[in-house]
């Protein structure tokens, strides 16, 4: 909430004045992983069938991610074209931080994207709208 990634309201009312419209608070779990370092990284996943907004998607296809035999193919490939005697590929990974927070709703879509919290939570940054 610090980064500017979600907005926290003081009620529903608000949140609703606020959004234009009704909310569709879906319930927050928190995945915990361990990073090599014994630190822990936490990764929130909201439910969106409880508040049924993933009926309001349609998938045209599923998308597979690669697997690693993929890549190896694929860096086969991409050798096949090099010169003879100089197979030189090389290969670029690029990890954002936050990157799923970095592409923002729409206004509009940010009401179906919500959670309620019946614990108190605390901002350290500056309020970003009255209430």
């Amino acid at each position: 909430m610090d980064k500017g990634h979600a907005i926290l309201f003081n009620s529903i009312a608000v949140a609703e004045k606020h959004l234009d419209g009704k909310v569709f608070p879906a319930p927050l779990g928190n995945v915990t992983k361990a990073k090599p370092s014994g630190e822990l990284k936490h990764r929130l996943v909201q439910d969106l069938r409880y508040n049924k907004v993933n009926e309001l998607t349609k998938l045209r296809e599923r998308q597979v991610l690669p697997r690693g035999e993929d890549h190896a193919a694929d860096l086969t490939f991409a050798a096949a074209w090099c010169s003879p005697g100089s197979a030189d590929v090389s290969v670029l990974i690029l990890d954002f931080t936050d990157a799923f927070m970095s592409v923002p709703l729409l206004p509009a879509e940010m009401r179906y994207s919500c959670t309620l919290t019946h614990v108190p939570i605390a901002r350290k940054r500056a309020a970003l709208h009255k209430g």
